[in-house]
């Protein structure tokens, strides 16, 4: 057994989405890699969805220092055990999640829980 999501092959192409059954707030991620080895997810992006088919990219918040919100990319981990939180700001209501790596160690492989 794994103990962890691993995409079907090392491409950026691959995602884990999550049904989380209803419309949820969603204010945190939190990811861990495969535990006991050197598998892990160091970045990834998130899409939201209210119907599974139409997804919005999570973006920066508006500030002085960044005027234009951009696709926001998250740090991952840097091995397949310590947990790594990010706070979702704005926190995003939405279905469906999706947690699309961009950047990876060894395999594509991670766990997650998603706060609101």
């Amino acid at each position: 057994l794994l103990g962890a999501w691993c995409a079907a092959s090392n491409s950026d192409q691959q995602y884990l989405q999550i049904d989380l059954g209803g419309m949820r707030k969603v204010t945190r991620v939190t990811t861990q890699g495969r535990p006991g080895s050197s598998d892990y997810v160091s970045s990834y992006s998130l899409s939201f969805s209210q119907d599974g088919s139409s997804y919005t990219q999570h973006r920066t918040l508006y500030s002085l220092e960044q005027p234009f919100p951009s696709l926001q990319m998250l740090t991952g981990n840097s091995d397949g055990d310590t947990l790594r939180e990010n706070r979702i700001l704005p926190a995003s209501h939405a279905r469906y999640v999706r947690i699309q790596p961009t950047s990876w160690n060894g395999r594509i492989c991670l766990r997650a829980e998603l706060y609101g």
